[in-house]
C-alpha cells in the first residue's frame, strides 16, 4: 500500500502538477529589452504564440494521459464489483452507480460518493485545473506588457518618485511636419496593434486540444439542457445556444 501511494504521489507531482505549472509559466509573447517596430512586435507576437500553443498542447496531452493512468493505477486496487461500475465509453460514461439521488427539478443527479462519480469528478477537477494554467498564461502574458508600457510611480505623501525607467516598448519617430510634430507610429496605430496581439494570446485556446474528458462533459451538459427544456416546455434549440458551454477561447 505505501509503494501504491508514492507511486501515486510521484504521477501527481511529477506528471499532472508539473506540467500544470509549465502551462501557467509559458509567456505568450516574449518582449525585447530593446524598443522595436510595430512590424516587429506583431510577427514576434505571433512567433511566440505559436511556439506557446505547441508548447501548451505537448503539456495538456502529456497531462491528460498522466492523469488517466493515475486511475488506471487506482482502478486496479479496487474490488472486481467496484471495476465493474466503472464504465469509461459510450453509452454510460463514468455513469453514477446509484442513480438514486434527485436534484430540485426532479432529475437524476450524482451521489459524488460512488467510485465512478469519484472517477468522474477527478476527470472534471484536473481538465478546470488545465483550464485554469493556459488563462493563467494568458493573463500572466497581457500583464507583462502591461507593466512594460506603464513607468512605475510611487508617492511618498505628496511626492512623486520615479522609480527605475523601463526602455520603452516601441520604437517611434518624430517627424516634423510644420506646424506640428507628429510621432510616427501614431498612438493609434500603437493601440491598434496592442489590441490585435492581445486579441491573438486570447485566442490561443481555440487551437488547444480538449480532453476526451470535456467533451464527454458537453455532451452530458447539452442532454441535460435539452431535457430541463423539453420538461420546462422551452424550444430546446435555443436553450441550447443559451446555455451549452462556450469554446475555450471564449471563456
Amino acid at each position: 500500500m505505501r509503494i501504491l501511494i508514492i507511486d501515486c504521489t510521484d504521477i501527481l507531482q511529477c506528471r499532472i502538477e508539473n506540467a500544470l505549472q509549465v502551462i501557467a509559466e509559458t509567456q505568450l509573447c516574449e518582449t525585447q529589452q530593446d524598443p522595436i517596430t510595430l512590424d516587429e512586435f506583431s510577427k514576434l507576437t505571433d512567433e511566440s504564440c505559436q511556439h506557446a500553443i505547441s508548447s501548451i498542447t505537448r503539456q495538456t496531452i502529456l497531462c491528460e494521459k498522466a492523469v488517466h493512468y493515475l486511475l488506471e493505477i487506482l482502478k486496479k486496487r479496487l474490488k472486481p464489483q467496484e471495476q465493474a461500475q466503472i464504465k469509461e465509453t459510450d453509452p454510460e460514461y463514468y455513469d453514477c452507480a446509484l442513480k438514486s439521488t434527485m436534484n430540485t427539478k426532479g432529475h437524476v443527479a450524482r451521489c459524488n460518493d460512488c467510485q465512478p462519480c469519484a472517477f468522474f469528478n477527478f476527470l472534471t477537477i484536473y481538465w478546470n485545473k488545465n483550464i485554469d494554467a493556459i488563462v493563467q498564461s494568458t493573463r500572466s502574458s497581457l500583464e507583462t506588457i502591461r507593466k512594460r508600457l506603464q513607468q512605475p510611480i510611487r508617492y511618498v505623501g505628496e511626492q512623486v518618485i520615479r522609480e527605475q525607467v523601463r526602455n520603452p516598448l516601441f520604437r517611434t519617430d518624430i517627424v516634423l511636419s510644420i506646424p506640428n510634430v507628429l510621432v510616427r507610429p501614431s498612438l493609434d496605430d500603437m493601440q491598434s496593434q496592442l489590441n490585435k496581439s492581445a486579441n491573438t494570446m486570447l485566442k490561443i485556446g481555440q487551437d488547444i486540444p480538449e480532453w476526451f474528458h470535456a467533451q464527454k462533459l458537453k455532451e452530458i451538459t447539452i442532454k441535460e439542457i435539452e431535457k430541463q427544456a423539453l420538461d420546462e416546455g422551452e424550444d430546446v434549440k435555443l436553450a441550447v445556444q443559451a446555455k451549452a458551454p462556450k469554446p475555450l477561447h471564449k471563456v
